[in-house]
């Protein structure tokens, strides 16, 4: 029973409180009035806080632990690429656990069964009896994790994305590319959705593509195809590889190609895929993100 994870307060409370967080995140995101060291502070600060109120939130530390997790085994941002990458994805987790929140079991439910209860009996002996015999029998008056699946914790699995690497080739209008998505199995028997969607994309502004002197300008991406040979992860499917298949498009103007303005081996920006996965009666919206290198051919 301590390893089931519950919501200890309300859930209006706990998803008003933690949206606050998140615009809180990406204030500190998008702010360009303070040095890089005044960002670190203000991010440190934010985790800080962040991680109490996930063990405020939640009847143990699992939650919180996800959180802190996030970026466990990278080392600290030397730079501001690195910094707003690490912020982005502790801001999607806490997104994450928002659009969770119904999965969890809720403590209030049986304390407000129990103080009703209490509340409607005037005589000290008969509160006794009928609180006796609710326990004995098993009413639904506290409920018995091994014989209800439902309050199961959830152990989310994980999901792990390799780096988009662009190739820059002599010729060519559009390419195919093929991104590799490790599922990791975490306790939880989970189906797997085909239905990947690429729902964000986007270019360093000091790395975009280039025409002739004046023109820039991003080249297209788009998801064509989502290769998944078996969908259901459990204790016997433990791993799954999920292929991604972009279409990468650029332009030409008359005779001249778009390039790149630096060297080969940059991080040049990022992409976001959104995707699902059925567990018990749920549907779990989920994200991914991961950089875009560009590599050089010769």
């Amino acid at each position: 029973m301590s390893n089931t994870i519950k919501i200890i307060i309300s859930r209006y409370s706990a998803k008003k409180q933690l949206n606050k967080q998140i615009k809180k995140g990406f204030e500190i995101l998008n702010s360009t009035s303070k040095s890089f060291i005044e960002l670190k502070k203000d991010r440190n600060i934010w985790k800080n806080y962040s991680s109490k109120l996930l063990k405020k939130i939640f009847s143990n530390r699992t939650i919180c632990n996800e959180f802190l997790m996030v970026n466990l085994y990278k080392s600290e941002p030397e730079n501001i690429i690195e910094f707003k990458t690490f912020l982005k994805k502790e801001i999607n987790k806490l997104e994450n656990i928002v659009e969770q929140l119904n999965l969890y079991e809720s403590q209030l439910k049986l304390k407000t069964k129990v103080g009703n209860l209490l509340k409607n009996q005037y005589v000290a002996g008969s509160i006794f009896l009928i609180l006796s015999f609710f326990l004995s029998n098993g009413f639904g008056l506290f409920p018995k994790e091994e014989k209800n699946e439902n309050i199961i914790a959830f152990n989310k699995p994980f999901f792990d994305i390799e780096y988009y690497k662009i190739k820059i080739k002599n010729k060519g209008y559009q390419t195919f590319d093929t991104l590799n998505v490790n599922v990791k199995y975490q306790g939880s028997k989970i189906i797997l959705n085909r239905e990947f969607e690429l729902v964000e994309y986007n270019f360093n502004d000091k790395y975009n593509f280039h025409l002739g002197d004046n023109n820039e300008y991003e080249p297209k991406l788009e998801l064509t195809e989502t290769i998944i040979s078996n969908l259901i992860l459990d204790s016997i499917n433990k791993s799954q590889n999920i292929l991604l298949q972009l279409k990468k498009q650029t332009i030409f103007d008359g005779f001249n190609e778009a390039y790149f303005e630096k060297t080969d081996k940059k991080e040049i920006g990022n992409l976001k895929f959104k995707f699902s996965y059925k567990y018990l009666d749920s549907t779990i919206i989920d994200t991914i993100r991961t950089k875009i290198y560009l590599i050089k051919k010769n």
